[in-house]
């Protein structure tokens, strides 16, 4: 039986991977707004098909951590999952303060949104009741409530 603490996190991460899905096609619709001033033609030739490259390899990489963590109890897609919220805050924080590409209002939400939301997960990685499933072991009947 998998602990409650990752079912709560596979639905809040499946979540965030729709609201990622969201926020790229919002991005989509708008890509025109972020390219900065004086970009060459080339650049803006591609930018539709790195902005598609980026949202389905994203949702692919967020799929398979999802599975991983949530269904086999693979530590090492935890790790992963740590290091890519580690380098997504860090992006995050370098788009605020300031970058060649102006990120309008609405993607600045979604992307605040979405590091808070992850930041709630990688906290569900960590509670008492997934130890044990990470090491492929039945979770015990005193940690199967954590959250009771």
């Amino acid at each position: 039986m998998r602990p409650r603490s990752i079912m709560l996190f596979e639905r809040i991460y499946g979540f965030n991977i729709l609201l990622g899905i969201a926020s790229g096609a919002w991005a989509w619709m708008h890509w025109t707004a972020m390219l900065p001033p004086g970009m060459p033609p080339q650049v803006a030739t591609m930018m539709p098909i790195i902005m598609a490259s980026s949202l389905i390899g994203g949702t692919i990489i967020n799929l398979l951590l999802l599975f991983f963590i949530a269904r086999k109890g693979a530590e090492i897609a935890k790790w992963i999952f740590i290091v890519l919220f580690v380098v997504g805050v860090v992006g995050v924080l370098r788009g605020f303060a300031g970058s060649a590409v102006q990120l309008p209002a609405v993607t600045r939400v979604f992307a605040i949104v979405q590091i808070v939301i992850q930041a709630a997960c990688a906290w569900l990685l960590f509670r008492p009741d997934t130890v044990p499933w990470f090491r492929g072991e039945p979770v015990p009947p005193n940690l199967r409530d954590t959250f009771s």
